[in-house]
């Protein structure tokens, strides 16, 4: 594991900073951070957003935004590709 991680909360540790997540010929999604919980055994992925993107605008209206939908593409993703993720993601680690 990555002992000197820049974030090594004991448990939790940083595996990946901008995880991208494309088949060939796909569009790219990146993931900001990819963290591993040693005890939980299973990833956690983080994306950030400031709160002053300009995206946001449209949450107030009740309206669908670029942010919203970027975070349900990035769950669908993760649930769809879920073994495959785990696979590649067990490769790391070991």
């Amino acid at each position: 594991m990555y002992k000197f991680s820049p974030f090594n909360a004991d448990k939790i540790i940083l595996l990946d900073i901008e995880a991208a997540f494309a088949e060939s010929g796909e569009s790219t999604d990146r993931i900001d951070l990819v963290f591993y919980h040693t005890e939980e055994k299973r990833l956690l992925f983080i994306e950030l957003k400031r709160l002053k993107d300009e995206r946001f605008k449209d949450i107030e209206n009740n309206v669908n935004n670029e942010v919203i939908e970027q975070m349900k593409r990035y769950k669908a993703r993760i649930e769809n590709e879920k073994d495959l993720i785990n696979q590649q993601y067990n490769n790391v680690i070991d």
